[in-house]
């Protein structure tokens, strides 16, 4: 088992197959209600500790759990702990994508949403200069694959907190909040 402090802020932890299979809880069903899986993520979060100096307190942890083809594991712990006073923003960097007309962005929110809607932990739609400016909260840090994905359809304007309040306070707001998982649900036809 070894444990890595990435450079955004996340722990990863690899685990070989033999590891994995040795757990006394099997990452494959994984269930947070058993007390079981509790336990071995606290072992899990303290060994973290002592080896990188990960410590996230009192936070809200985002666990993703991902099978490697080797038969073993990677998990990653991202922080989501809200900002003291913020409304609900993480600390997690916002990227703003701007699209040329309602086709790309409906086509764009509709596909994300189906293949990488559990990567996004908030997204807001604007219009601004004539384009429509959809602000994501994206997860995956490692491989990006929500941005490389909305890229196809828009595009990618800029990142950062500041980018993001210019366009919400400069633009004119269509959805404030969960504009992504809105757009899906009203425009998937699949």
């Amino acid at each position: 088992m070894e444990f890595f402090l990435m450079k955004d802020g996340r722990l990863k932890i690899a685990l070989t197959k033999p590891e994995a299979e040795n757990l006394p809880v099997s990452l494959d069903l994984f269930d947070l209600s058993c007390a079981e899986a509790r336990r071995m993520m606290v072992g899990f979060l303290e060994r973290a500790k002592s080896e990188t100096g990960f410590s996230p307190r009192d936070s809200k942890l985002f666990v993703e759990i991902c099978p490697d083809k080797s038969g073993g594991y990677a998990l990653y712990f991202t922080v989501l702990d809200r900002k003291a006073g913020s409304g609900g923003l993480y600390r997690i960097k916002p990227l703003v994508f701007a699209f040329k007309n309602a086709d790309d962005l409906l086509s764009g929110c509709v596909e994300t949403a189906r293949l990488y809607g559990h990567r996004i932990i908030d997204s807001s739609l604007y219009r601004y200069r004539e384009r429509y400016m959809l602000i994501v909260y994206p997860l995956d840090y490692s491989d990006r694959l929500s941005s490389y994905l909305l890229g196809e359809y828009a595009k990618k304007t800029g990142d950062g907190d500041v980018y993001a309040a210019h366009i919400a306070e400069h633009g004119k707001a269509i959805i404030g909040t969960g504009a992504l998982e809105i757009m899906a649900k009203h425009f998937d036809d699949s």
